[in-house]
């Protein structure tokens, strides 16, 4: 700040920037030293202080490259573990029985209250009842199972698919920038 002519006009300089970007671009000022020694540019530069002027559009490219590598590695893990397809089958299956097979009994239950005697039939209702709630309870976890059983064969083919799709925007945007 010793030159004030030179520091007003890099404020001056900084402050039209921001005004005709509409605020999208910003050039903060600081006095000679402020930010590192004298003649420390070059070892700031290769240090990372140039990691202060990370745009919005690098921002989102790394984003973008962040989401792709995701993909990528869920693709390789679907292809990895084919073997394993078998076993998560026969578990989805398993667990699948169990749920219907309490929903099954809360059912039965219910319709042998209605031809028992009073005291036994509130008893199997209420028990019908406890047992439906936690079959109801099961609901989103089964989702979420019998949707992996059935796209689990697929999930390569729309992982890739997916993946064709967002990487060519992103070549369109690479191409619209460069």
């Amino acid at each position: 700040k010793s030159l004030d002519t030179i520091y007003g006009t890099a404020e001056v300089f900084a402050k039209k920037i921001h005004e005709m970007s509409g605020g999208k671009f910003q050039i903060s000022v600081h006095a000679g030293g402020e930010l590192m020694p004298p003649f420390g540019v070059v070892d700031g530069v290769t240090n990372g202080i140039d990691a202060l002027v990370y745009t919005d559009e690098e921002k989102a490219n790394a984003a973008a490259e962040s989401r792709a590598e995701a993909r990528a590695m869920v693709i390789d893990w679907m292809r990895s573990t084919q073997g394993q397809n078998l076993a998560r089958r026969l578990l989805a299956l398993v667990v699948t029985a169990v749920w219907l097979a309490m929903y099954l009994v809360a059912a039965a239950l219910n319709i042998t209250a209605v031809w028992v005697g009073d005291s036994l039939s509130a008893r199997l209702a209420e028990s019908a009842a406890i047992v439906g709630e936690r079959a109801h309870e099961m609901n989103g976890a089964m989702m979420l199972i019998l949707g992996f059983y059935f796209a689990a064969p697929h999930m390569g083919e729309l992982a890739a698919a997916a993946i064709g799709r967002f990487s060519g925007r992103g070549q369109a945007v690479k191409e619209r920038s460069g």
